[in-house]
């Protein structure tokens, strides 16, 4: 009776620590999605002023253009939520 007593007080106090613990853990992965996708929206700009000026010299179909787009925005969001996990 005394050991399933002090369980119980103990693993209250486990509860609310768990709670501040998610808490924190949310909030970090929301600065990190933040951080990932601010990242991917200047590599995604930087990828269009290449293509615009690529363009003007170069035919390149859509689906291609669309294609390298989507590749390198997804290896980057890959690299960069890693790199911050790492960091933050």
């Amino acid at each position: 009776m005394l050991y399933s007593i002090i369980s119980y007080i103990t693993s209250r106090k486990n509860k609310s620590l768990e709670k501040e613990l998610s808490k924190e853990y949310d909030e970090r992965d929301a600065l990190i999605d933040g951080k990932v996708a601010r990242f991917s929206l200047h590599i995604l700009m930087c990828e269009i002023f290449i293509l615009m000026f690529i363009t003007n010299f170069v035919v390149i179909p859509t689906n291609t253009a669309l294609f390298v787009v989507l590749v390198s925005l997804m290896i980057s969001q890959i690299g960069s939520r890693k790199y911050y996990n790492l960091v933050l």
